[in-house]
């Protein structure tokens, strides 16, 4: 199969409105404090100090020391039997991160449509300096479920939806040249052999790029609608994005009931089907 840009670029065109700079200034402290956080994984959520210590290379009464600190801004938790896990200050301040885009209640009712007119996983990125995250999911009622959830970093030069932010950041080169013309990418094995997908950008007021709209599925079930069902239904709907992002964010209590049900759906789907790949 002649895989052409859509094989090497592999996905669509954004402006990034949410880049910024790596800082100069750091203070470590603050660094290492962060890497004792980082050590917890979702394998691994509970650690003692000794694994603690082990995962991040501080001896064990500098790790000691910081766990205080997290500790008391609730950023830790250290359990009666010594464990540690992470606190309920970091839940909060997820979801300060995803309510500062404002983006739940419109951008979840229409990946639930997505999936409900192709059968196949709908995803919403944003870039985060030189990564993707992805923000946002619904997984398909079957057979392809990526082990990539919301929150997880994801390299932005493979994939539909990391060429479609890379193109619409300015990313030189005639890929994202063709990119940016065609307003979509289609991706076949890009970053995963097993998996494809088409992706197509999502702008806001003044033209800025909010993120990137994505369908992926098995290679082998998505190939025959990659170019056709499944790029016509991303584009609609980014198209439809970028229209209510423009125009402003509705206030109707109807929508804001239905992101809620969406995000319960993403959640109970998540959990009972993990297989490995993704767009």
């Amino acid at each position: 199969m002649s895989e052409s840009i859509d094989n090497n670029a592999r996905e669509g065109t954004v402006a990034n409105s949410t880049t910024v700079t790596e800082p100069k200034h750091r203070v470590a402290a603050v660094d290492n404090a962060i890497s004792l956080l980082n050590a917890f994984s979702a394998s691994e959520p509970r650690l003692t100090l000794t694994q603690l210590a082990a995962r991040t290379g501080f001896s064990k009464s500098t790790a000691y020391r910081m766990t205080g600190s997290l500790i008391h801004f609730g950023l830790l938790v250290r359990g009666e039997d010594g464990v540690y896990r992470l606190g309920p200050a970091l839940l909060r301040l997820g979801r300060i991160y995803e309510l500062s885009f404002n983006l739940a209640e419109i951008i979840r009712p229409v990946l639930a449509r997505l999936v409900a007119e192709t059968r196949h996983t709908a995803v919403f990125y944003i870039r985060e300096n030189d990564k993707r995250v992805c923000l946002y999911r619904h997984n398909a009622p079957q057979v392809f479920v990526s082990n990539v959830h919301e929150g997880s970093y994801l390299p932005l030069d493979r994939g539909a939806p990391g060429r479609v932010l890379l193109a619409f950041s300015g990313e030189p080169g005639q890929i994202y040249d063709e990119v940016r013309r065609n307003g979509y990418f289609l991706t076949y094995g890009d970053r995963d052999p097993a998996g494809g997908g088409a992706a197509a950008p999502v702008f806001g007021q003044g033209g800025k790029l909010v993120g990137a709209l994505g369908l992926f599925g098995f290679l082998q079930d998505v190939e025959p609608i990659v170019g056709t069902k499944m790029k016509d239904a991303v584009v609609a709907g980014a198209k439809e994005l970028t229209r209510i992002l423009s125009d402003g964010v509705p206030s109707a209590a109807s929508e804001r009931a239905l992101g809620s049900v969406q995000r319960e759906q993403t959640v109970r789907q998540g959990l009972h089907n993990h297989r490995p790949s993704g767009s």
